[in-house]
């Protein structure tokens, strides 16, 4: 299969799928502020008796946009918290190796 993950591309794979979905949650976020702007600008008079004119799709533009960076910047902690806990573990399994290695280089001199 071409997505599985023991083989050479595992971590190619899985970087594009971060960078998809890093790229989908801004660009969702951005449409959806858009689209319950517009939705508020057009529907605005009939419900308040007032017209907002751009300023619905403005601001909620805006709110979309500053959710989708936030919502990304979360993703992104949370891939480097992952990774330092990978590199912590790596680094703990080789202070064991060491550790043991020179145990036993010490036990074959005496």
């Amino acid at each position: 299969m071409f997505f599985s993950r023991k083989g050479e591309h595992a971590e190619l794979i899985d970087m594009l799928s971060t960078a998809g979905t890093l790229g989908t949650q801004i660009a969702v976020s951005i449409f959806i502020g858009a689209g319950m702007g517009w939705y508020l600008d057009k529907h605005s008079q009939e419900w308040f008796g007032v017209a907002t004119g751009p300023w619905g799709m403005i601001v909620f533009l805006l709110l979309g946009i500053i959710a989708g960076f936030r919502a990304c910047f979360q993703e992104v902690r949370k891939i480097q918290r992952l990774e330092d806990e990978k590199r912590k573990a790596h680094q703990e399994l080789l202070g064991v190796r060491k550790s043991g290695e020179d145990s036993g280089n010490d036990d074959s001199t005496n």
